[in-house]
């Protein structure tokens, strides 16, 4: 059974205690990272690949021993699961696995732009 969620529907949101953070949410399907930026912008990383901002945040995620994973084709498991971390408050600031496949993982503003292709300083472009 396919996963409960629509690709389409995923995309970057607000942190809810820091304003400069973003929730980022991440799917891994073997060596391949779907990273989703909504509006139908995603890229696709390899683990070699991978932006540091985000690597070093997986790393940290999956060497967390707290995890409480939702089953990908379980019914409960959507958007609002994923982006909610029910795991460790201490990694709040740096994300954390919601399923077998799907990540969440904090960035800042800056590093979210970066990756999006947004001119980081927009008046050395002018």
């Amino acid at each position: 059974m396919p996963s409960q969620i629509n690709l389409d529907d995923l995309c970057p949101l607000v942190h809810p205690y820091n304003w400069s953070l973003y929730r980022v949410p991440l799917r891994r399907v073997d060596d391949d990272h779907y990273v989703y930026f909504g509006n139908g912008l995603s890229r696709i990383y390899t683990a070699e690949s991978l932006p540091d901002c985000i690597k070093h945040k997986l790393t940290m995620i999956l060497a967390s021993s707290d995890v409480r994973l939702y089953k990908d084709d379980d019914r409960s498991f959507g958007v609002h699961a994923l982006m909610a971390n029910c795991g460790s408050p201490e990694m709040h600031d740096i994300g954390w696995r919601a399923s077998d496949t799907f990540f969440v993982v904090v960035i800042t503003r800056e590093d979210l732009d970066s990756l999006v292709g947004e001119v980081l300083d927009k008046e050395e472009q002018e």
